[in-house]
């Protein structure tokens, strides 16, 4: 299938949490500029999902709202997210490229972990909390890059089992 881009509306939430199982035989792009929240488990297991762009509307990414997205390569999320829920993209094995938006306060336990494929990050200033185990199993992430002049509070386990040579900057 040729690669298929949607734009949906508040009004569509609802059909999009009850019915992820139709997204999972689709390569889809998907791009939010009308919602306030992905719930939880919206896009669980969708297998085909490669790519999320979000408008700067959404403000919060559920818990395990993208959890085991297996070739989901690229997140981009606008200024308008500031939670994103416990393992919102847990087990996005493919996952590469994360863009956080400048309003992220709290990023979840187990929000980005076993996503191996993942070289770096930049952590926003705004973000103050980092769940346990947020990045865990991350085995590329080779680089985090942080905005705030102080590391934000974090979990047991944020960077546990990274790459061998990983970094901080501060």
């Amino acid at each position: 299938f040729p690669s298929l881009f949607l734009k949906l509306q508040k009004k569509d939430l609802n059909l999009i949490t009850y019915s992820m199982y139709f997204f999972q035989q689709f390569h889809l792009e998907l791009s939010y500029y009308f919602f306030e929240l992905i719930d939880t488990y919206s896009f669980y297991g969708c297998s085909e999902l490669t790519s999320v762009v979000t408008g700067n509307s959404l403000t919060s990414i559920g818990h395990n709202a993208f959890y085991e997205c297996g070739k989901l390569k690229s997140v981009v999320m606008g200024d308008g997210v500031t939670t994103i829920g416990s393992g919102a993209f847990y087990r996005c094995s493919d996952l590469e490229n994360i863009t956080l938006g400048d309003k992220v306060t709290s990023i979840g336990s187990d929000a980005f972990a076993w996503c191996s494929k993942l070289t770096s990050i930049t952590i926003p200033r705004s973000v103050t909390t980092i769940g346990w185990d947020a990045f865990y199993g991350c085995r590329s992430l080779a680089s985090v890059y942080c905005k705030r002049k102080t590391p934000p509070v974090g979990g047991a386990g944020m960077f546990t089992n990274n790459a061998s040579e990983r970094r901080i900057y501060v």
